[in-house]
């Protein structure tokens, strides 16, 4: 499998790896860790792994599918969520699923339900969840997102197999290229403090670089910028910087096309100026 912007759990790696050649998939997968240990990017470079029409390893991240799913607009991926104000998953939003899982895929083999803080699942939901894992559609997958498997129903729970994701150690700042390292502050200074004239001219000079070092500086942005939220506590830079985390995972598969660096650089600059306009608004 390609496992692009998840780092580290190599013996993870491994066991899904073997299940991609064995054609040994299963139906129901619960990703579960640490806040930031990554299980949302492993939860989407699998569902994006079922969608997948490439040829090779997958996700090939250049076939339809693959091309859909990064952008989030794979019909075939579903991803739900609390409803706003709830502290539960309800059991309407599985009963829903549970229709929904009864209708074909639109356009890929398969169809994903991504299920995030999926631990917090009511146990009228979890049961009525249970019945659809017992007897799933052929073509249905189920990714269900959390922190804490012991909330799962033990029934729920043994019908899925397990995937604990670790937080992969950061690289101490001194260990980075120093001129990549110095733009990448200069951007997180420039997110952090809200100001967008200097966060769009520090991205302009990223746009500089060559393809190797545009990768290379994606990469240690990304480092410092999870540096940071550990250091972090305010719960608003803290959802900020997440944010700022998703938006740079979303352009590293870029750097394996021939897309120029200004492009990649250039669409940092509006994501990131865009997190703190809503902040704003």
């Amino acid at each position: 499998m390609n496992f692009l912007g998840f780092t580290g759990n190599d013996e993870l790696k491994a066991h899904l790896n073997d299940a991609e050649r064995n054609g040994s998939f299963s139906h129901a997968y619960i990703i579960w860790g640490a806040g930031s240990s990554g299980k949302g990017v492993l939860g989407d470079v699998l569902s994006r792994a079922f969608v997948c029409t490439g040829t090779g390893e997958r996700p090939c991240l250049m076939c339809r599918d693959c091309l859909k799913s990064q952008k989030h607009i794979h019909p075939d991926i579903i991803n739900i969520k609390k409803e706003a104000g709830k502290r539960e998953i309800l059991v309407g939003q599985i009963r829903e699923i549970i229709r929904d899982a009864a209708v074909l895929p639109n356009e890929a083999d398969k169809k994903v339900f991504i299920i995030e803080d999926a631990d917090d699942m009511n146990s009228r939901a979890q049961n009525a969840f249970l019945k659809l894992l017992e007897e799933p559609p052929s073509y249905a997958r189920f990714i269900l997102i959390g922190t804490n498997p012991g909330n799962f129903l033990p029934t729920l729970r043994s019908r899925c197999v397990e995937l604990q994701t670790f937080s992969a150690p950061v690289p101490e700042n001194e260990e980075l290229n120093p001129v990549l390292l110095s733009i990448a502050e200069s951007v997180l200074h420039a997110f952090k403090a809200g100001d967008s004239l200097t966060l769009t001219s520090c991205a302009a000079k990223a746009g500089k670089l060559d393809r190797i070092q545009i990768a290379d500086f994606l990469d240690i942005l990304y480092l410092i910028t999870a540096n940071a939220l550990k250091k972090e506590f305010d719960a608003v830079e803290r959802g900020n910087l997440f944010a700022m985390t998703d938006a740079i995972q979303s352009l590293m598969p870029m750097c394996r096309f021939n897309v120029g660096s200004g492009h990649i650089t250039g669409i940092l600059a509006v994501k990131l100026n865009s997190i703190r306009k809503e902040e704003t608004d």
